[in-house]
């Protein structure tokens, strides 16, 4: 099971439960364009505020437990 520890780094942190498109990226190691592609086909929740997502961070580890083979 993926989990992420918020706590240790707190840039791109938006409250507790949203990250930056480009924190995720970071966190996950997949590619920015790919962590947007993945929020417009609806596979992780977000919020767009300006031009910028905010992903939450629940829907991105429901997402890697998926995709992750144990």
């Amino acid at each position: 099971m993926v989990s992420f520890d918020l706590r240790q780094d707190t840039s791109g942190v938006v409250a507790n439960s949203l990250v930056t498109a480009q924190t995720a990226s970071d966190l996950t190691g997949y590619n920015i364009q790919y962590i947007r592609r993945l929020v417009n086909m609806g596979r992780l929740k977000a919020i767009r505020v300006g031009r910028s997502w905010l992903i939450t961070v629940e829907s991105l580890e429901a997402y890697l437990n998926v995709t992750v083979p144990a």
